[in-house]
């Protein structure tokens, strides 16, 4: 289906590959509960029947605010609450026109048979045109405030799947990280799953559309509604499966008669109208949102599983893969969600949850399987059903758990590159992180960290995951790489303290400092210059070094050496050697992004980073091209990097032996001897970089590493950093000792 947008702009579905998204998206949300100027409106377009109807539920919503404010107070109990506030007495609850003044019984007769009547009637002869008809006159309604909260919790509950590049399942994730209204995960199904599943739902608990049904209203619960309201009764039966959707959604989880008057004949039709137009999207609406089972009270349970979770309960993965005789037991859960004990369950628990399946297989057999089939095919089904095994309720508990367990510490950066090259296909992200390599890179940084580099912060810093430190957490990333024979670069395992250290998208929130200088080496080389002069110039100095004059032989030094102990001066020198179309060209072909204005020295900018900078991944991408001699694309961007087109074979080749010069004998020189022990000294590369604090002293420590280990590039970028700018990050914390780190993360990547 391609995609459908509504007039009111409040609805979007788009389908792609068989997989049906629908986002909500409110232009406009009316309160529910005023509706005095939506049916002034109405009442000038429509007839006097509709008038009534839309008269009505203005009464509705008025009292639906007070009921709500009195079960909120008193544990959802209307009736103890009208009498303790002596309402004891039939009120009239609603106005129709300017002099009725009825009784709870004639009011609900009147609204039952003006709603009611006639098109129930009318839609077992014309259902489609009646439901049409419908259609426009809930749109013209005001939007209902619980469509907001719809939308919310719908987008909080949405779970996608984290895949690995060939296809095995690493877990699931939210899809709205950091989201306050997770009460359930619905793991979306496929609109395949979704149209087979649904018409095992109707038998039970009514049709999602054709006779006798207009949008979501049921006959038999719409007839059930004078008899509630005369007995007094709590709430009103027979909810369709939207209707019931909805409520649970929202979180309506016990509706009294006046919420429940109110969604059947408004809120719930103003919704569908608008928002599930067709069969498919009710289908995946239903299938995808109802809950099949929950942890049992008492018990400590898990959050509620919806959609393509529930085919865990049969121990498959989605819905499609569900048989007829598990597909009508699942029906069965909708209403009644299956109650998994938790780790503190007893016995007593065990056997009511045992008893539970086995009463829903009575119930699926009833009002499933023997309406949907009979003769021979009724008997190979309900043979099937009745012995369908109980689920172990550790694999039920377990079989939403989130794709941290087996990607520690990785979340964050999936995310936030998903959310940079928006790449979320079919409700998963594919990831080339290695469970394994994650795992191992996790333990060993989360090690060292402890043991090396937490004795030596300055006060008031702590090392990530010191639960006994009342001070903040440092900033520490690191990321590793490999460079595929395609020359796509896959990120192998991540690591973050927190979800900013390793930003994929900019402007970044840290420079990059020194660790850029690498990817000037090929315009240096380009252009000649191979040897640069460390010019004096005001406020920039090498290490105490404020630089001479070009004339005096001594301020000469060679590209790499300039490179391997990171001089300010001789690369300010060089960059201004570069015409400005030369060098706003380098900025865009690595993609820097440009932060400063008009009068600023961006050269100098570039050099310390606070006016252009790039990101982990797009250094990493940088550093790859001019190695490997040949066009690179990824992590984060599908948009390759050839560098061939403006740099010769030689020109690279040089660049990649200059920039092996800080780990020969430079900055990185403690990463060479680890790097050796695995066989990676063919050819290493690297840059360091410092980014001073308030205080002078160094903020950050950072880190690009290459390295040709048996016939394939590596890289590792690694940062170590203060969250606070006039805290430095510990005086006896040097680069040799991130060199270090990223050197070991790197031989994770190999392993």
């Amino acid at each position: 289906m391609s995609e459908q947008t509504h007039q009111n702009g409040y609805r979007e579905a788009a389908r792609e590959d068989g997989i049906d998204k629908i986002l909500l998206r409110p232009d406009s949300i009316s309160d529910i509960e005023d509706f005095e100027r939506g049916a002034l409106e109405f009442k000038k377009s429509q007839s006097s029947l509709l008038a009534a109807l839309k008269s009505t539920a203005t009464g509705f919503g008025r009292k639906q605010g007070s009921a709500s404010t009195r079960r909120a107070a008193n544990g959802n109990k209307p009736q103890k609450a009208r009498a303790a506030n002596g309402n004891t007495k039939a009120q009239p609850f609603v106005k129709i026109g300017l002099s009725f003044d009825g009784s709870r019984v004639a009011t609900a007769a009147l609204f039952f048979v003006a709603t009611s009547a006639a098109a129930v009637t009318s839609s077992f002869v014309v259902p489609e045109q009646v439901n049409a008809v419908a259609r426009v006159v809930y749109k013209m309604l005001p939007v209902p405030a619980m469509a907001a909260t719809l939308q919310e919790n719908m987008e909080c509950a949405k779970d996608i799947r984290i895949v690995s590049e060939d296809g095995t399942v690493l877990g699931t994730t939210s899809a709205k990280p950091g989201c306050p209204n997770r009460d359930y995960r619905s793991l979306q199904p496929t609109l395949t799953g979704a149209l087979a599943q649904a018409p095992f739902e109707e038998p039970a608990e009514g049709p999602l559309g054709g006779p006798g049904v207009v949008l979501s209203i049921s006959v038999p619960g719409t007839a059930r509604i004078p008899y509630y309201w005369v007995t007094q009764g709590i709430k009103v039966g027979g909810s369709g499966l939207e209707e019931t959707t909805v409520e649970q959604v929202v979180g309506m989880t016990s509706p009294g008669t006046y919420d429940k008057i109110a969604n059947r004949f408004y809120r719930v039709p103003a919704i569908t109208a608008r928002d599930f137009y067709s069969y498919e999207d009710k289908a995946l609406f239903v299938t995808g949102q109802l809950i099949c089972a929950q942890g049992m009270p008492g018990t400590g349970g898990f959050i509620a599983l919806a959609g393509d979770h529930c085919a865990k309960l049969f121990g498959k993965e989605s819905l499609e893969e569900l048989i007829p005789a598990e597909r009508c037991q699942l029906s069965g859960f909708r209403k009644s969600p299956l109650k998994v004990p938790g780790p503190k369950a007893e016995p007593v628990h065990m056997a009511a949850y045992t008893n539970q399946w086995a009463d829903t297989i009575d119930r699926a057999e009833e009002r499933c399987l023997s309406k949907l089939y009979d003769g021979s095919e009724l008997e190979a089904h309900r043979a099937v059903l009745d012995v369908l095994p109980l689920p172990s309720a550790q694999s039920i508990r377990t079989s939403g758990n989130s794709a941290a367990s087996k990607l520690p510490g990785a979340m964050a950066y999936l995310w936030a590159r998903e959310a940079k090259t928006e790449t979320i296909a079919d409700g998963r992200i594919v990831t080339a992180i290695d469970p394994q390599v994650q795992k191992q890179l996790i333990e060993m940084l989360e090690r060292n960290l402890n043991e090396s580099i937490a004795p030596r912060l300055s006060p008031g810093l702590c090392a990530p995951g010191d639960d006994t430190c009342l001070g903040e957490t440092i900033n520490f990333g690191q990321m590793v790489a490999v460079l595929k024979p395609d020359g796509k670069i896959s990120v192998r395992g991540v690591y973050q303290s927190d979800g900013g250290v390793l930003e994929v998208s900019g402007p970044s929130r840290r420079a990059k400092a020194s660790t850029v200088k690498a990817l000037m080496v090929p315009l240096f080389v380009k252009h000649g210059l191979t040897r640069l002069c460390r010019e004096q110039v005001p406020h920039l100095s090498d290490q105490g070094y404020k630089g001479g004059k070009c004339s005096d032989d001594s301020s000469w030094v060679s590209l790499s050496d300039a490179l391997a102990s990171s001089s300010n001066l001789a690369f300010y020198w060089g960059l201004r050697q570069i015409a400005d179309a030369e060098f706003n060209a380098w900025l865009e072909q690595f993609g820097f992004e440009v932060t400063h204005r008009l009068g600023e020295d961006l050269r100098r900018g570039v050099i310390i980073g606070n006016l252009a900078t790039v990101t982990p991944d797009q250094l990493i991408r940088g550093m790859a091209a001019i190695v490997s001699g040949k066009p690179v694309f990824g992590p984060d961007s599908d948009e390759r990097l050839d560098l061939t087109q403006d740099y010769s074979g030689n020109m690279l080749a040089a660049s990649t032996r200059i920039l092996s010069a800080p780990v020969s004998y430079g900055t990185v020189r403690a990463a060479k001897p680890i790097l050796a022990a695995q066989d990676c000294d063919q050819t290493l590369v690297g840059k360091s970089g410092t980014a001073d604090g308030t205080t002078g002293l160094a903020r950050d420590r950072l880190l690009v590493l290459g390295a040709l280990c048996k016939g394939h590039w590596h890289f590792a970028y690694g940062a170590l950093g203060s969250p606070d700018a006039d805290i430095p990050l510990g005086k006896d914390i040097f680069g040799s000792d991130l060199a270090k780190l990223t050197a070991h993360s790197l031989t994770k990547s190999i392993q």
